[in-house]
């Protein structure tokens, strides 16, 4: 357990309190905490300050004292910004662990997980053994911790950061969203490199507007960027053309045009090979993961490793090995070829079947079969379907995470009534998924593909409050094994 005086995080402090833990939720507050008075969107800490001394709280550090109970014992510390302030007392509470690694940062509609597990394998092949945090969890070599949201709170990320070090670890990953930058949970933290991938249609039920969702990632390379840091901006993307970055960061571009550049792509269902081209020399590159836009991700990973100084030999052998990350375009069956993929957006649909429309031969159908989340944009559910009709042969509609809608009507919205006459020729609505994904095994022959969208990794599906045990990979898997 950390324990620390209140002075060596606070040097304004007065006490000589003991600090065993720093939190913002008054719920978790014991004996030995800091408790921080966060005003959110839609909550304000400074309403929970009661509870938090009720729970023992040593210290607390507000915006305003007004609240603040007049029995309390312990030390009030009034801030001008309580983010500001818990950020750099979870930076001097773990020892400030990120000065001792190198920190990449990806941020993007698609592609964050794919890239980091990518900057991951590449850099522990090159002797650095990194850390990641991100959607699927948070790991370092076999130690695994639990992830529950893509960037977790400022306090997490300093705790895992301490974690990592503590391992050995030399550099780390980090899945950074448009929410965790908006929410400031990445406050105090500044990034040797940063990556941003694309920008399509997403978290609009959050953001607003496609311009907000713009702004709120990037803050990452306007504010989160080192002296000296580089900003990585793929080039095949025209909404990044006008990105701003910090006037003490260099900026590069890569894709088919830019700085760093792919092209000769040789594509399969077993992997890509393609010409890379950059400032430090040009090679064939190899990797095992399938899909142009896995091209495109190896392209700005190679180019984050080569901005960090290593040995351009070596990046571009880097890749060679790397099997792909959990749930994204991840083959999980042969005859027929079953993929599934996280993909729920309609630039990330239309990426993945795009891609396995391009490899598959002659003959081969393409079945998708893929939902849309429930309390959240429904405007792109009919793009999602329309993208997926553009290539797959047959769609199978069918529940991804409800929640509290109802799933009929979440089908219903995704089959507006223009192509309602497709239902039934090309396109099945089946609520219950599992029953959706054995329609799809049933209807395929041998050699046809397969993509089961929306879900990856996950292995539970959300029904109104339940969060029920769910995984598409184990699906497949009994229904060939019965």
């Amino acid at each position: 357990m950390i324990m620390k005086f209140l002075k060596e995080i606070f040097p304004e402090a007065q006490s000589q309190i003991q600090v065993k833990n720093l939190v913002f939720d008054s719920r978790l507050v014991k004996e030995g905490s800091v408790f921080f008075a966060i005003k959110g969107s839609s909550q304000d800490g400074h309403l929970h300050l009661e509870s938090a001394v009720k729970n023992k709280a040593s210290a607390l550090v507000v915006s305003s004292a007004e609240r603040v109970p007049k029995d309390f014992k312990g030390e009030v510390l009034v801030v001008s910004d309580t983010r500001q302030a818990m950020s750099a007392a979870a930076r001097a509470f773990f020892g400030d662990p990120s000065s001792t690694m190198k920190l990449f940062g990806v941020t993007g509609t698609n592609g964050k997980t794919t890239c980091a597990y990518m900057f991951e394998a590449m850099m522990t092949n090159l002797g650095s053994p990194t850390g990641v945090m991100g959607t699927i969890d948070h790991h370092f070599k076999s130690k695994v911790w639990k992830s529950s949201l893509t960037t977790p709170d400022v306090i997490g990320v300093f705790e895992r950061l301490k974690d990592f070090r503590d391992l050995g670890s030399r550099s780390v990953a980090m899945e950074v969203s448009s929410h965790a930058l908006d929410q400031r949970r990445v406050e105090g933290l500044e990034f040797d490199v940063a990556l941003w991938t694309n920008l399509t249609r997403d978290h609009l039920d959050y953001h607003g507007t496609l311009e907000k969702y713009f702004q709120a990632k990037e803050i990452l390379f306007r504010d989160h960027l080192k002296k000296g840091g580089v900003a990585l901006i793929n080039s095949d993307d025209s909404l990044l053309s006008k990105v701003q970055v910090s006037k003490n960061a260099e900026i590069f571009r890569y894709g088919r045009q830019g700085d760093f550049q792919f092209d000769k792509v040789d594509l399969s269902l077993a992997g890509s090979t393609f010409q890379f081209s950059s400032p430090f020399g040009s090679d064939l590159v190899e990797i095992s993961t399938p899909g142009l836009h896995n091209v495109a991700n190896a392209c700005g990973v190679l180019a984050a490793g080569l901005c960090l100084g290593q040995p351009f030999n070596k990046v571009t052998e880097s890749l060679r090995s790397f099997k792909g990350a959990p749930g994204r375009l991840e083959l999980v069956h042969s005859k027929p070829y079953v993929f599934v993929d996280y993909a729920h957006t309609p630039d990330a649909l239309a990426s993945s079947l795009s891609s396995l429309h391009h490899l598959k031969k002659a003959g081969q159908k393409i079945i998708a079969v893929f939902g849309f989340g429930g309390d959240r944009d429904r405007g792109k559910r009919p793009l999602m379907v329309r993208e997926a009709l553009l290539f797959a042969d047959h769609v199978v509609l069918t529940s991804d995470n409800p929640r509290h809608e109802d799933p009929e009507q979440i089908l219903r919205d995704g089959l507006p009534q223009d192509l309602f006459h497709l239902k039934g020729t090309k396109v099945d609505l089946e609520v219950d998924r599992r029953k959706g994904i054995h329609k799809a095994l049933q209807r395929a022959s041998e050699g046809d593909v397969i993509l089961i969208a929306g879900k990856g990794h996950e292995d539970y599906q959300i029904i109104g409050d339940q969060r029920l045990p769910f995984s598409d990979h184990q699906v497949v898997r009994e229904y060939f094994i019965d």
